[in-house]
């Protein structure tokens, strides 16, 4: 099937791609089961939480980092 997909791409001249939508709708493929996807949404807050937290924290170094002030 992955091929078969890949073969509804077109390849411009200038080397942009364009898919042929109205034959990529036709395809039918799986989703996980709706606990699989919840699950999968809860692991994806998760890691966005740790995301912001560590961004949140490189701030703060830099900032620290900036004025001089010692590591905590």
């Amino acid at each position: 099937m992955h091929s078969c997909i890949l073969a509804l791409v077109q390849r411009a001249t200038h080397g942009t791609c364009k898919r042929q939508s109205d034959k990529l709708f036709t395809f039918r493929f799986g989703l996980p089961l709706v606990a699989e996807q919840h699950r999968i949404v809860a692991k994806v807050d998760e890691l966005m939480a740790l995301c912001d937290r560590l961004q949140a924290n490189l701030i703060e170094f830099r900032a620290r980092q900036s004025c001089g002030w010692p590591e905590p």
